[in-house]
């Protein structure tokens, strides 16, 4: 599909957008330390939760796979996975097609885990959510979420690329 540019410009500079970007991505990270209770009694950080979150949604997923999408170290993403191993949530195990290749799967304890997290996201995000749709309008929330999967698609590939 071609893409045409019009002679709008924004109203901001590509500095000023990278730096929005940053500032963002910046509070994200910073957040992912915070700890919360999502329903189970115990604490998780929520990058503990995303983790196990993305093992439920691709089971078998492999530690090299997760570092690509999140844009982490091999090494860093086995620290979150033996950390969530030793607290019941995940399982490793070798791929009988493959016994180099070691797939990753929830536990009982990771589901039932990553199902309150999922709703715990859905219940404190429906209000954000709504409060853009009556200020931007449904169509501009949509465009906005469209463009921010294709950023992380583009700086994901950007990080694989520049390893």
């Amino acid at each position: 599909m071609a893409i045409t540019h019009s002679n709008k410009q924004p109203s901001f500079s590509a500095y000023e957008f990278a730096d929005l970007c940053y500032h963002f991505a910046t509070l994200f990270k910073n957040n992912s330390t915070l700890q919360s209770d999502y329903g189970t009694g115990d604490v998780y950080t929520s990058l503990e939760v995303h983790t196990v979150s993305r093992i439920e949604d691709n089971p078998g997923i492999t530690v090299t796979e997760i570092a690509e999408q999140t844009g982490r170290t091999k090494g860093a993403v086995s620290q979150i996975l033996t950390k969530l191993e030793s607290k019941g949530l995940v399982r490793r195990e070798k791929d009988p097609q493959n016994p180099r290749r070691v797939c990753l799967y929830v536990t009982p304890d990771g589901l039932a885990l990553s199902r309150l997290h999922k709703q715990f996201d859905e219940d404190h995000t429906r209000m954000l959510l709504d409060r853009w749709i009556a200020l931007y309008g449904y169509d501009a929330v949509e465009k906005h979420f469209l463009i921010m999967q294709d950023h992380i698609r583009e700086v994901s590939e950007y990080l694989v690329k520049n390893k």
